[in-house]
């Protein structure tokens, strides 16, 4: 009787407990208060305010409404990032609907101040891409709280913009140094569409368009409004690594790379040498050159392949092995092709090396990095140390003219390249002291050696000159000198070769 007993009462508790396991169920389906049929509406402009009702967050954001409440007094507060908090106070009668519209963008506590601040001053300033017609210094006043764009622009100086975060009642302070650009102009991975700030090599074609070749980032061409990018994606190039770039009298561009060989004519026609479909015998390309009867000289060339100078004519390439690997070719005015090796100088005199021209030089035990040959028939080359051999001679540039050889002295031996301008400038490019990632700013970087034989050197303190490690120059008609730089991408001096 006793275990019956206890069985119904388990059976009752169950009972109760499932009942009101159902009601709770039930409950939370259903509006808090289902006896009252009022509503308040809430709205705002922008939306997305957070309701609080009577101090509590509802959950709900504008717009949106809060329904089935008693009668009676009730505080409304909206919040909303960077805008002041609203309140309002409803007095909700039985059966009756309120609505609450806020505009945020008409209460003046909302606005916020700009001040803007440039130097040089006189700045246009740009409010979110659009002229305020205000020149800076200037206060923007009335500015709705969001985040905005302030840009500003001057005469020959680079633009800048700077995005700030403005709250209600709030004063924000956008101060900018505008790059002064009428004399220099650098183009990076920061400030333009140029992909990056590693660049090995510069030509320019007969229509001034501009070639860069990248050790990442593939060929870029650059027409002075858009940037175009030629990768093994989206070209024949076989490889993003561009070692030299060169144009011929066709406008056809000759591009070197660490794994073949590519040119793009006029039509913007393609072609792929290398090892395996032509007579190249090394894909990996350090210089390119032409001479006056329109062959074009190739200097394929690694530690660990084979070490070559190229002739290609008509479709045909003509190997002449060397022992050293060729740094650079030059080609002079009676079609004598130079070689910078490793280990001194080569020259090719129609199918003859003339030693007898060479064996004498005393730059013979130092790494040749860079040659150039002018109008006259002068050959500047660029030597360096190589190890302890040669050390009693000095590094840095030489100039052979009529069987003389002549040691140029200045302030930076390390020369990179050298480029001899149709207007007789000759440029040559340096590391700069150092090859990393810091260079003394009133060291040489690049060097003018006029046609009065006066040598002007740049400094990045003395021509704002704002990158080192120079790898390659190349100047337009109008007198521009654009620069390829290892570290901070390419440079335009403006008339610097007039």
């Amino acid at each position: 009787m006793r275990n019956l007993r206890f069985l119904l009462l388990g059976l009752i508790l169950s009972s109760i407990t499932l009942m009101i396991s159902c009601d709770k169920q039930v409950s939370v389906s259903e509006p808090l208060y289902p006896a009252h049929d009022t509503k308040i509406i809430i709205e705002t402009e922008p939306q997305g305010a957070t309701i609080f009702l009577n101090g509590d967050n509802t959950g709900k954001v504008t717009p949106d409404s809060i329904p089935h409440l008693p009668p009676g007094d009730y505080l409304i507060t909206l919040k909303k990032e960077l805008f002041l908090d609203t309140t309002a106070v409803i007095i909700l009668q039985e059966n009756e609907t309120e609505l609450i519209y806020i505009n945020y963008f008409i209460a003046p506590r909302n606005f916020g101040i700009i001040e803007c601040i440039s130097e040089p001053t006189n700045a246009e300033i740009f409010l979110d891409d659009s002229s305020t017609g205000l020149h800076t210094p200037a206060t923007l006043e009335f500015i709705w709280p969001g985040i905005h764009e302030i840009k500003y622009s001057y005469p020959e100086h680079r633009s800048d913009s700077l995005s700030v975060i403005l709250r209600a009642s709030s004063m924000q302070y956008v101060e900018l140094t505008l790059q002064d650009t009428s004399i220099i102009v650098d183009y990076n991975s920061h400030n333009s569409g140029f992909p990056t700030d590693i660049t090995m090599c510069i030509a320019i074609d007969i229509n001034h368009t501009k070639w860069i070749g990248t050790t990442e980032k593939g060929l870029i061409e650059y027409n002075d409004k858009n940037w175009i990018t030629y990768d093994r994606n989206n070209s024949l190039i076989p490889s993003n690594y561009i070692t030299y770039i060169a144009v011929d009298g066709s406008n056809t561009k000759w591009i070197g790379t660490i794994n073949g060989l590519v040119t793009l004519d006029a039509n913007n026609n393609w072609s792929l040498y290398n090892t395996n479909n032509s007579g190249l015998p090394n894909n990996y390309i350090n210089s390119i050159a032409f001479d006056s009867k329109g062959n074009t000289w190739i200097a394929a060339s690694s530690p660990s392949g084979a070490k070559a100078l190229v002739k290609f004519k008509d479709g045909v390439f003509t190997t002449f092995t060397v022992s050293d690997i060729i740094n650079d070719i030059a080609v002079d005015n009676e079609d004598k092709v130079w070689l910078g090796c490793d280990l001194g100088v080569k020259i090719l005199d129609g199918e003859n090396w003339r030693t007898d021209m060479t064996d004498t030089m005393r730059i013979q035990q130092k790494r040749i990095s860079a040659m150039a040959s002018d109008k006259q028939g002068r050959i500047y080359i660029g030597a360096a140390l190589v190890g302890p051999i040669g050390r009693e001679i000095p590094q840095g540039l030489y100039i052979y003219d009529n069987g003389v050889l002549q040691f140029k002295r200045t302030s930076d031996p390390n020369v990179t390249h050298i480029y001899a301008a149709n207007n007789g400038n000759i440029w040559v490019c340096t590391y700069g002291l150092y090859s990393s990632e810091y260079t003394n700013p009133d060291y040489c970087i690049i060097y003018k050696i006029d046609q009065g034989d006066l040598i002007t050197e740049y400094t990045q303190n003395n021509s704002d000159i704002t990158g080192y490690f120079l790898m390659q120059s190349v100047a337009q008609p109008n007198g521009d000198l654009w620069i390829a730089s290892r570290r901070k991408g390419i440079i335009k001096f403006k008339g610097a070769n007039l």
